[in-house]
């Protein structure tokens, strides 16, 4: 049967495979202005393998039909795996079920060549198959429905069909022109309503699942389904319905219109064909000649061409060895936003690079008590890498060590961490993670130690103040630090040149807040405690820590269990495991004593002098 001038077969074989008409002509430049987009580019089985429709699974896997060999393609952080369906079976349409429906786990195939679909269980790899009645009525595009149902459009029966994978019935809704070659399919997830082109028609259709009535809209007179009318179709998140139009327009249905607006694609995105719309809400089509993937901005009606890595433009329609073009057909996004497509003609995968780069901080984030703190950024990119990294503490630039931030210049308090990430498109992502710097007695420590003497004195004097920091608490806190601030003041020419005011501003932080704190690490070797004997104040409070020590990959199990006895009181800690933690407030002046009964040596003496 011909239509328009075109026979049935050569009209399917335009979409599914490719169809000759006329030669190709010297490649035209591209026009001024494009953006140097970023691809990557992966082979699938061979360069005639034809790949389709692709769908990408909530696991970011890329599902693919290969459409001349006969196979089902899955792509998946840069390994391939091909499921065999057979040489004439001719998968075209592909749909992925979403976790949570009645196709979770699910892939649908429409096999036009067998007159079947198949679903492919992704967990088992076994697949399962529904024939259809009728002879070569060419299932080519599937979706799924809300309620279970699978949806087929039938290229040569005219027909939409319905499956249900229960009890494997079909019920088929004839058109009203039976040779209209209905191709594009989508079904809008929240109504159930089933939309489709008609590409021998000019026409859009709808279908009502619940009443089975059908209706259209007539975009022409006459088309071919080949150089002209309706093919692929998307609705978008609000019902709204986009097609493409392979004479170089698209087609958009608002929710409840009654009229699509035709919208005129520019002239170097020749025979747009598949389309889809992005997470962002973007409309992208996929130019078959033009060689290109074409971007449309609803909200400023702008367009944006992205020439093919591979192939050139093509005037005319053609085949290999003739045509330039690697015939971009199907498309889909993974979750970041990237946009996938095949290249029928090339047999490759390709993604184009639209999403910046992934930034999660973990740390500092909540309060940093250290001099320094780990710095611990997931910064991903899944398409191009990640190409520069920045970072600044509140509008400052800093540098990593070691993985570590230094912040003993910093002001105690609040601060904020911004990180700055470019990837190999050159798509820029920033976030920030807010911290508290309350630095505590390891951040004076650690801060004493980086001080850098200019001469045998200097180091001399660095010594003492380390030391004096260790061993805050064997006498009066508030003392030691004014001793230590003091020092500061008067030796700080011996160093080479640091943040004196930080520094003072670092003891006075410790005297204000946490002069009356003390920590003190329990051992499970003599003499048990880091500390013999403590001085303090009343009111101040003592931290028992235990941490068990850690040699190659032997891991103390030891337990400790301590007891507080002086100024009329006992006071046990329990049983002290790895991680845990004892504190006490020493409220009263007198002498007490801190023991752990399981060590006879292990004694601690405490010293609570008068207010």
């Amino acid at each position: 049967m011909k239509r328009g001038g075109w026979t049935w077969t050569a009209a399917l074989l335009a979409l599914a495979v490719g169809c000759k008409q006329g030669t190709s002509e010297p490649t035209p430049e591209a026009p001024a202005g494009m953006p140097t987009p970023y691809f990557q580019e992966f082979a699938l089985d061979h360069p005639g393998s034809g790949p389709a429709i692709v769908a990408v699974d909530e696991q970011d896997a890329v599902w693919v039909a290969l459409a001349k060999t006969g196979k089902l393609a899955r792509f998946s952080n840069g390994s391939l795996e091909l499921f065999p369906f057979g040489p004439e079976s001719r998968p075209v349409g592909v749909a992925v079920g979403a976790p949570g429906t009645a196709h979770e786990a699910s892939v649908w195939v429409a096999a036009s060549y067998d007159n079947k679909l198949i679903r492919f269980d992704r967990t088992t790899r076994e697949k399962k198959e529904f024939p259809l009645e009728g002879k070569n009525t060419w299932p080519f595009n599937v979706a799924l429905g809300p309620d279970g149902s699978v949806w087929f459009t039938q290229r040569f029966a005219g027909q939409v069909g319905r499956l249900d994978p229960a009890s494997g019935s079909v019920r088929n809704y004839p058109l009203p022109n039976r040779q209209s070659g209905p191709a594009g399919l989508a079904v809008d997830a929240r109504s159930g309503r089933v939309w489709f082109t008609e590409g021998f028609t000019d026409t859009v259709g709808s279908l009502d699942p619940a009443t089975g009535a059908i209706r259209e809209w007539r975009l022409g007179t006459e088309s071919t389904g080949v150089v002209s009318g309706p093919a692929g179709l998307a609705v978008d998140a609000q019902g709204g319905v986009w097609f493409a139009k392979l004479e170089g327009r698209l087609g958009y249905l608002a929710p409840d219109a009654q009229t699509p607006r035709i919208i005129e694609v520019p002239a170097e995105a020749r025979r747009p064909a598949g389309i889809a719309v992005s997470p962002s809400g973007d409309v992208w089509t996929l130019a078959l000649d033009g060689n290109l993937a074409l971007r449309y901005r609803p909200s400023t009606g702008a367009f944006t061409s992205f020439p093919m890595p591979t192939g050139a433009p093509d005037l005319e329609p053609g085949v290999p060895p003739t045509a330039r073009s690697s015939r971009p057909f199907g498309l889909g996004f993974d979750k970041q936003g990237n946009l996938w497509f095949s290249e029928q003609y090339a047999g490759k995968l390709g993604v184009l690079d639209l999403a910046p780069p992934s930034i999660q901080v973990l740390s500092p984030a909540g309060v940093a008590e250290g001099g320094r703190t780990m710095l611990s950024v997931r910064i991903t990119d899944r398409v191009s890498g990640v190409r520069d990294t920045e970072y600044r503490i509140d509008g400052v630039p800093v540098t990593p060590v070691q993985g570590f931030l230094e912040l003993v210049s910093l002001t105690p308090g609040p601060h904020i961490l911004s990180v700055q990430a470019t990837d190999g498109a050159g798509q820029r992502a920033s976030v920030e993670s807010r911290f508290e710097y309350r630095p505590g007695r390891l951040a004076l420590q650690y801060a004493l130690s980086r001080l850098r003497p200019v001469d045998l004195e200097g180091q001399q004097v660095r010594d003492r103040l380390v030391t004096e920091a260790e061993r805050l608490g064997e006498q009066d806190v508030r003392d030691g630090l004014t001793r230590i601030r003091r020092t500061l003041g008067e030796e700080a020419a011996r160093f080479h040149p640091f943040p004196l005011s930080a520094y003072q501003g670092l003891v006075d932080f410790i005297a204000n807040t946490s002069a009356g704190d003390v920590e003190v690490r329990v051992l499970d070797t003599p003499p048990y405690f880091d500390r013999r004997e403590l001085v303090l104040r009343p009111g101040d409070s003592v931290r028992w820590r235990y941490d068990s020590p850690n040699t190659g990959h032997t891991v103390s199990t030891a337990t400790h269990a301590l007891t507080v006895e002086g100024g009329g009181q006992l006071l046990s800690s329990g049983l002290l495991k790895s991680g845990d933690r004892f504190t006490f407030k020493f409220e009263r002046p007198g002498q007490y004593v801190v023991k752990a009964p399981e060590s006879p040596d292990a004694v601690l003496a405490v010293k609570v002098g008068e207010p």
